[in-house]
């Protein structure tokens, strides 16, 4: 499915955020959606690999990039 036939098949449901992102009752589509998310920020982020459950090591990679992007704006 692409994401606007997931948006539109959740709209239609009119479940609240709490049910969709219980790890209980998580649609194992919306879980792939976000796996695939992961993946490709992981990736533009400059990870060497796919950071899976390790959100420490995705926060470290994403923080860095800040850092030195607001740094460097902040000597212009």
């Amino acid at each position: 499915l692409d994401n606007e036939s997931l948006r539109e098949k959740f709209l239609k449901t009119r479940v609240n955020l709490a049910y969709l992102y219980d790890p209980k009752t998580m649609p194992e589509s919306l879980r792939e959606a976000h796996q695939q998310l992961d993946e490709l920020v992981d990736q533009a982020f400059g990870a060497d690999k796919y950071l899976k459950e390790d959100d420490t090591a995705r926060l470290q990679l994403l923080f860095k990039d800040y850092f030195q992007l607001t740094t460097s704006v902040q000597e212009v």
